[in-house]
């Protein structure tokens, strides 16, 4: 009770369930929406939604607010698969990816057949650098930030509980998000790939900090050393 009572008091002045509908060919999509200003012109932020929105243009879109509901996201989620449900809004029908509010959880499955289709050089991106300038654009719109003590320990705990797995080629553990891009069928080891290609790609330029001596690669150097090096002021490190 305390905790939907928290909730309650974190959330917007308006909540409730809106159908947005595409007057070209009167598909919808249902979704749930918390606010202080009800002509805010918020249509839905679904991944199918948008694509049909930048393809046909705000223009030809209209939201309908069904019915207004508590500001308390366990109430409104309900509501929300209750109305995707009742009104049939579900992809090809609709343009509601699942029955779960929120946008819900791709599954497994389906992430792994993602995983699967952009890894290595069937990545677009594969065998490519930023360029000069858009690494400095990327370099100074992170100089300064800082993750709050609360974020810190999320990704903490997270990092904890991730699934641990083994490569079959070098017999490396670690955790699936970063062996499942360097290791498996990218590993270095595998003798399908090219050893020494592999690993002049992956060679980057090192930066050393001349506040507290880290060596880094050079995005992270940037931003969170030299002028952010929080040793900057230290007379011992001098």
């Amino acid at each position: 009770m305390n905790s939907i009572k928290s909730n309650l008091n974190e959330q917007k002045k308006y909540s409730f369930i809106y159908a947005t509908i595409n007057l070209v060919n009167n598909k919808g999509y249902v979704g749930s929406h918390m606010t202080n200003n009800i002509e805010d012109g918020y249509l839905g932020s679904g991944v199918i939604l948008k694509r049909v929105i930048k393809k046909h243009g705000r223009e030809n879109f209209k939201r309908e607010i069904l019915e207004f509901c508590l500001p308390c996201k366990y109430y409104t989620y309900s509501k929300e698969e209750y109305w995707i449900k009742y009104l049939g809004t579900m992809n090809p029908v609709g343009y509601n990816f699942t029955e779960k509010a929120g946008g819900g959880n791709l599954g497994d499955i389906v992430n792994n057949k993602i995983s699967l289709i952009t890894i290595g050089d069937k990545n677009p991106f594969y065998g490519k650098r930023h360029s000069k300038v858009s690494r400095e654009k990327m370099i100074k719109s992170r100089t300064g930030r800082r993750n709050t003590k609360n974020t810190l320990e999320k990704m903490s705990k997270s990092a904890r509980n991730r699934e641990k797995v083994t490569c079959p080629y070098c017999n490396l553990i670690g955790n699936i998000n970063m062996m499942k891009f360097y290791h498996f069928e990218n590993c270095v080891e595998n003798p399908k790939n090219n050893k020494e290609e592999i690993l002049k790609q992956r060679k980057r330029k090192q930066l050393i900090c001349p506040h507290c001596g880290k060596v880094g690669g050079e995005g992270s150097m940037q931003q969170w050393h030299f002028d952010n090096c929080k040793y900057k002021n230290y007379e011992r490190y001098k």
